[in-house]
């Protein structure tokens, strides 16, 4: 379907003089599919919940470090610097003096470094912070890094941030069946009950 039957779809559904019940239902049907093509344009995903669509918002730079599977420094066209959090992924952790370095690590950032170090992308800040760190989803060709990593098995899909995030589910069941990754281990451990277990009380 192209751009201008969408376009005209949703105009014709919307303007019908007499709403009556199959009016509704059609234009319901062209606003959501108006919609739906819309998102999938700009790269946000659909399956995204309605209240983080609407508070989402865009900037576009360049990749200039990255320090680990789930974090990484943009420099957007203006010359500001941020610091990044994937938005709905955790990936395992780097040495600190908290803690040793966990199982595939090292592996995620050099993952992470081939697919966007030094890229042009596009980030979706969904309008939360952590640590400092603005949270989003950052897409290089069309891809999602945080989508990359966790069908790559080597991140988890972080149910506590991307709840509903019904793609990250199925990306990280299908990792987990092929045994990608981290799920090659018998008992991998999440990164958040990582750091709860070696943070000192």
């Amino acid at each position: 379907m192209t751009w201008a039957r969408l376009w005209r779809g949703a105009r014709e559904g919307a303007s019908a003089s007499v709403p009556c019940a199959r009016d509704v239902r059609l234009s319901g049907v062209h606003h959501r599919t108006l919609l739906a093509a819309f998102f999938l344009l700009v790269g946000l995903p659909w399956h995204a919940p309605e209240a983080a669509r609407s508070r989402a918002s865009w900037v576009s730079g360049r990749i200039v470090s990255v320090h680990d599977g789930d974090t990484a420094t943009l420099v957007t066209r203006e010359g500001r610097r941020i610091t990044l959090r994937f938005y709905g992924v955790d990936a395992p952790e780097l040495a600190t003096h908290q803690w040793p370095e966990q199982a595939q690590a090292r592996e995620a950032g050099a993952y992470m470094r081939k697919l966007i170090l030094e890229q042009e992308v596009s980030v979706r800040l969904t309008g939360e912070k952590t640590y400092g760190r603005l949270v989003g989803e950052v897409f290089v060709d069309g891809r999602s890094a945080s989508r990359e990593l966790v069908r790559e098995g080597l991140g988890w899909w972080n149910q506590r941030y991307a709840q509903r995030d019904s793609d990250l589910q199925r990306l990280q069941d299908s990792a987990r069946a092929s045994r990608k990754g981290l799920w090659r281990s018998s008992a991998p451990e999440a990164p958040w009950e990582f750091r709860d277990r070696h943070r000192k009380p």
